[in-house]
């Protein structure tokens, strides 16, 4: 989990920048889909990619002041398998009220 203070207001955008510096360092990555999508009520977007060998996703949540990102990857052999983990790591994220 990362955060920033100043986190803009549009997820997608920021994965799609955040992509294209990412394509920059590694010649295996491949982006799979950026998406908008809610967060506990917020805006939010999931980015899917791999590369090197893994699997990853990439959820960025926009609140009021800070934005969140919550990254989960894995070994692109064992992607399929882990998705109930992923699925827990994100569910157990709680913003504060």
């Amino acid at each position: 989990m990362d955060f920033v203070s100043e986190p803009g207001d549009d997820p997608v955008q920021a994965w799609e920048e955040a992509s294209d510096r990412f394509a920059e360092r590694y010649d295996s990555y491949e982006e799979i889909d950026i998406e908008a999508t809610e967060y506990q009520g917020f805006e939010a977007a999931r980015w899917e990619y791999t590369y090197q060998g893994q699997h990853a996703t990439n959820l960025g949540v926009v609140t009021d002041d800070l934005g969140f990102a919550l990254n989960f990857q894995t070994g692109e052999e064992r992607w399929d398998a882990s998705q109930d983990i992923r699925e827990a790591f994100e569910a157990g994220f709680r913003l504060a009220d």
